[in-house]
């Protein structure tokens, strides 16, 4: 399998400065909820809060299931990365 038919993938688990993130490189043709399951060591609420981004663009929860990203090449890098939000979880105060 050549680099051009895998699908590059990064997470840094929150607050791990200093930690080297977890990359690995995904077979083209995965979905990105497919990508997310694959992912070791996600918070469990990740499914419902999680983000992911294709070259910095958010992917609707909605639409993981259906979207596929496409592997990258010299002229179009493609990265899918996944972040957890830091916003507010709720509560008074």
């Amino acid at each position: 399998m050549s680099r051009h038919d895998l699908v590059p993938v990064a997470y840094r688990e929150p607050f791990a400065f200093g930690r080297v993130p977890w990359i690995d490189q995904r077979p083209h043709g995965e979905t990105v909820l497919e990508i997310v399951r694959s992912v070791p060591n996600l918070q469990r609420q990740f499914l419902a809060r999680g983000v992911v981004c294709i070259n910095g663009e958010q992917v609707p929860r909605h639409l993981w299931c259906y979207v596929r990203p496409k592997p990258a090449t010299d002229k179009l890098p493609i990265a899918v990365t996944l972040h957890w939000p830091l916003g507010s979880l709720g509560g008074g105060g």
